[in-house]
């Protein structure tokens, strides 16, 4: 079973998770690596701000300078963080609007006469989906040549047959 407790079979490749777990896992490592900077919370940057205000307060100027360029280059880290944060939001609602679209429900529609057709619909070897009127080459007038594939298939299936040559002795 799988490590996970999905239900599914687990499988020694996937560590004995369901392949579906295993996909999950993988997407979850590969965000996390993604993200190698740990964010601050607001409460760290606060308290680190405070401790960098006392310690400029009670330091000599020199030391203030110090401190005042590492606390803007940590704010600068987490502009960037946050810019990085945006664009992976962006690129997972994008991701998101692609597969929507994508899994719209396809209307099965005769070529021909645009009737609806459902399930029974006939596909057609010019790629087409009709109804049971237009199923036939002849009545929608088919742009497959039927000929010229019997004709490949026939050579495909009958090699042609020489016979060997013979030496004269």
């Amino acid at each position: 079973m799988c490590k996970r407790g999905c239900g599914f079979y687990g499988s020694d490749r996937f560590n004995d998770m369901c392949s579906k777990c295993y996909q999950e896992e993988i997407k979850c490592e590969s965000t996390l690596d993604q993200a190698t900077l740990p964010r601050p919370t607001s409460r760290d940057l606060k308290d680190s701000r405070k401790s960098q205000h006392l310690d400029c307060c009670e330091n000599p100027p020199d030391d203030c300078d110090a401190v005042q360029s590492d606390s803007s280059s940590s704010s600068q880290v987490s502009r960037a963080l946050k810019r990085k944060a945006d664009s992976s939001i962006i690129a997972e609602t994008s991701k998101v609007e692609s597969t929507a679209s994508r899994s719209a429900p396809r209307v099965n529609r005769c070529t021909w006469c645009r009737k609806r057709v459902g399930l029974t619909g006939f596909a057609c070897r010019c790629d087409g989906l009709f109804c049971s009127l237009h199923r036939y080459s002849d009545q929608h007038e088919c742009a497959y040549d039927y000929q010229a594939n019997g004709r490949l298939e026939l050579a495909r299936a009958n090699p042609e047959v020489r016979c060997p040559k013979i030496r004269k002795l």
